[in-house]
């Protein structure tokens, strides 16, 4: 049977006008970081929605699912158990392709929305104890990689999984989606949510989707010190790495950000930490070099005929996200490749830095530091949990058209940016 609403849940009620508090969801293919902000406040508050689990940041839930018979466990406690399935590619199964809900379950898409409605379910108790009966309007967040975010049917498809997750905390007849749920009632309950259909227009519903190499721009713009120029964001998890490469305009109420390129590229931390037989450590490095080369590359094309344009492209900056930044192959590939990532210009004309960004505005609880060292994984979840309402106007690849201008010298190779 379906478990019954927590008992500490206080009664249904309006919420109050005046109070709004925005869950920045990212859900990792490794682990799910939340943060929670007032709207209106600069600082946000990490929601761990579990104690700690071993090799797991404190404020991490690692992003795991077990089927035992027809119970479902979730994070850590997926993680203890020993018996039936464990599913520990979440995310990385979307990016597979497509799954009819009609065909076996469970699907990944019902696996992803009962994952993300176990993590609501826990916020949503953290924030009637804060607030109190008097309840809050509450607005959701979550990242998707930016070609998902690009594709009609993709997004389509994220929406779907979150208006399940949503539905089943704050919907009219929610769903307790707890440790040992049977997976029949689950399939039951969540099978119409996730079935095609009308997801509610943007102006109205209270959840979305949003570009996630964008969010590290968001969490970094509230930092003053934040320069202006081209940004590449290198967002490595343990399955996928994420590359945007994007021109950021000076942080205010008109900032707009222009993604040239992004792509979702399947290498991430477990594959350099367990490469396979026909793959050792140093082709997998050559990939992700050529990753990050072809991400640059791509934007610069667009305006390499245009010389007021092409100007910009000698300053970049490298924004680091993800645990996969922290391997030293990684990082040395990183900060020892400035000529081969900006392969167009002569190494004395460039400015070139890598960064790692840490939110400073987040209060991480008792018994912990203003900044512990693993404060960088929280890029993506602080800027989830500004208002949509203060975030750039992100224009995607398909609204950056290549600039016309000075024709260029021919170059033989169409794929000259993939060279060594």
């Amino acid at each position: 049977m379906v478990a019954p609403p927590s008992p500490q849940a206080p009664p249904s009620r309006a919420p109050r006008s005046d109070l709004a508090v925005v869950i920045g969801l990212d859900f990792g293919t490794y682990s799910t970081k939340v943060v929670l902000r007032r709207r209106g406040e600069q600082q946000g508050t990490v929601v761990r929605v579990e104690p700690p689990v071993e090799g797991y940041p404190t404020f991490a839930s690692p992003s795991l699912v077990r089927v035992s018979d027809d119970a479902i466990s979730f994070g850590g406690e997926a993680l203890a158990g020993r018996l039936g399935a464990l599913f520990s590619s979440l995310k990385l199964d979307l990016l597979g392709g497509f799954n009819d809900v009609h065909q076996d379950w469970p699907t990944p898409d019902l696996l992803a929305a009962l994952y993300m409605s176990w993590v609501l379910r826990r916020v949503k108790a953290y924030i009637d104890a804060r607030y109190g009966e008097e309840g809050a309007k509450v607005l959701l967040n979550v990242a998707a990689p930016m070609d998902h975010y690009e594709s009609a049917a993709l997004k389509s498809r994220y929406l779907r999984i979150v208006r399940a997750a949503w539905e089943s905390v704050y919907g009219a007849e929610p769903v307790g989606v707890e440790q040992g749920l049977s997976l029949a009632d689950a399939v039951h309950r969540f099978a119409p949510w996730l079935a095609e259909g009308t997801v509610p227009d943007p102006t109205v519903r209270a959840y979305e989707v949003l570009p996630e190499t964008i969010a590290p721009i968001v969490s970094l713009s509230r930092d003053p010190r934040m320069d202006p120029g081209m940004y590449l964001i290198v967002d490595m998890g343990a399955g996928t790495t994420e590359l945007s490469i994007d021109y950021v305009e000076a942080p205010g109420g008109d900032q707009n950000v222009l993604c040239y390129y992004d792509e979702s590229v399947r290498l991430g931390a477990d594959q350099l930490q367990n490469p396979s037989v026909a793959e050792d450590g140093d082709h997998l490095i050559r990939e992700f070099l050529r990753a990050v080369r072809r991400t640059w590359g791509e934007g610069y094309e667009k305006d390499a005929r245009n010389h007021a344009a092409r100007h910009r492209w000698k300053q970049l900056s490298i924004l680091l996200a993800g645990g996969g930044t922290f391997r030293s192959d990684v990082l040395t590939t990183i900060r020892s490749n400035r000529r081969a990532v900006m392969h167009a210009f002569a190494p004395e004309d460039v400015t070139y830095s890598v960064l790692r960004h840490a939110p400073c505005d987040i209060d991480f609880g008792p018994g912990e530091g203003p900044n512990p060292p693993d404060a960088s994984l929280l890029a993506v979840a602080n800027g989830l949990a500004f208002p949509r309402m203060q975030w750039p106007v992100v224009y995607p690849p398909s609204d950056v058209p290549d600039l016309e201008g000075t024709p260029q010298r021919e170059r033989g190779d169409p794929l000259w940016y993939l060279e060594r």
